[in-house]
């Protein structure tokens, strides 16, 4: 087997060199495997893969679309792989907000909007530091879920009490959920952290404007700890790989 990639971050490396260490050919012309973060970058590539290669996106959901679909797998509805992959962007949203603050979080009132996989595996973290831990969250089952994890849960509709006060606030809704009345409410210095992928949770320059320390970190595990991301994506490649070339 022979594996190349398109595009990608640092990841993509650290994924490629392990291949080479466990004996897999990498190169970029005549791949059984071909490693990208979604179709669109695979566009105007064409030359550089077969055309029965098998196509493993790590950041697309399946099925894919246009006329490989049959011989394409989405990682993002691998379950082992996205829960995975939610658990190295909490420890990377701990260890950046850390480093952005004079605070610890140890005693520190921390806010989480959203509770999916991600926002989950950062409470699950900030309730082991002895962060006190209030989520804002729409389904009444998800603040049930947060609550049972030792954390306080709000409403949507309550974003303000949520965040009063808060030194750290993590936002993993793809939603503009934070308001500019909603940030008023941050001291200055707090640090606002968006998880999410566009159109993000808050305004950015915005909350900046405001005082607060605010980032977007879409992409995190490629950032912080792309070894441990990359070896991650390599397992998934080749869990992935067998099946999509028999579906091609």
């Amino acid at each position: 087997m022979k594996i190349t990639a398109v595009g990608g971050d640092a990841r993509v490396e650290a994924m490629l060199s392990r291949a080479a260490q466990n004996g897999i050919a990498t190169g970029e012309r005549g791949a059984d495997v071909l490693v990208a973060p979604d179709m669109k970058t695979l566009e105007g590539v064409r030359g550089l893969w077969r055309t029965d290669a098998a196509r493993i996106l790590y950041a697309a959901h399946s099925p894919c679309e246009g006329p490989f679909k049959a011989s394409c797998a989405g990682l993002m509805d691998d379950g082992d792989y996205v829960d995975a992959l939610a658990r190295l962007t909490a420890e990377g949203a701990v260890v950046r907000a850390g480093e952005r603050s004079r605070w610890a979080l140890m005693g520190a009132k921390c806010a989480v909007t959203g509770f999916g996989r991600i926002a989950r595996a950062l409470v699950k973290r900030l309730m082991a530091m002895e962060a006190r831990v209030t989520v804002a969250a729409r389904r009444a089952e998800a603040r049930m879920e947060a609550e049972a994890a030792g954390a306080e849960a709000l409403p949507m509709e309550e974003m303000a009490s949520a965040l009063d006060g808060a030194l750290f606030v993590w936002n993993t809704v793809p939603s503009p959920v934070i308001s500019p009345r909603d940030l008023s409410v941050l001291p200055v210095g707090a640090v606002l952290m968006d998880l999410a992928s566009p159109p993000y949770g808050f305004d950015l320059d915005q909350a900046r404007r405001m005082g607060v320390t605010a980032s977007r970190e879409r992409g995190l595990p490629g950032r912080y700890c792309p070894q441990s991301a990359g070896s991650i994506l390599f397992d998934a490649v080749l869990r992935h790989a067998g099946e999509a070339k028999a579906n091609g």
